[in-house]
């Protein structure tokens, strides 16, 4: 029993007469059953749009009714194979937005990377004066250890004497 068919159109169309492609659907035999209702049609690829305009499906009954139609969504090739995939409008808005926060999110760490690197880079300044400090107090005490020791033994000849 061919009584729907299925209509893949461009959107914005405004007959069903403009389809891209169609499939015929045969209506189960007893629509009560589990499996009557969830069907599922298949379009070889080469019946499938190649550019990268949005199309809709249609549902369309045997009097040329549309009963039901989907989002728009984009067929397009995943690779030079017969492979394609299909993405709606809805899920491209997605992934822009979810591009959005990530661009945001990578321009956050890049301004903090910045950060980091000139508070590293004062550090190692402040390391570097530290060591400097550190040579010259040295250098100060061995000066100091040598006057006090020639002190010492200035008073022991003293002492001796």
């Amino acid at each position: 029993m061919l009584n729907k068919s299925l209509l893949s159109l461009q959107v914005g169309w405004k007959t069903t007469r403009e389809y891209y492609t169609f499939m015929w659907v045969t209506l189960p035999v007893d629509l009560n059953s589990k499996p009557a209702k969830q069907q599922e049609v298949q379009f070889k690829a080469y019946y499938l749009p190649k550019d990268d305009e949005y199309y809709q499906f249609c549902y369309v009954d045997q009097d040329g009714v549309v009963r039901g139609a989907s989002i728009p969504f984009q067929f397009r090739p995943e690779n030079e194979e017969d492979i394609l995939v299909v993405t709606t409008q809805g899920e491209v808005e997605e992934i822009e937005q979810h591009n959005k926060e990530l661009c945001k999110e990578n321009k956050q760490l890049k301004d903090s990377c910045v950060g980091l690197q000139k508070q590293n880079s004062d550090t190692q300044a402040e390391l570097q004066r530290k060591q400097e400090e550190l040579e010259t107090l040295k250098s100060i005490n061995k000066k100091l250890e040598q006057t006090m020791k020639e002190q010492k033994d200035c008073w022991e000849t003293e002492l001796l004497q």
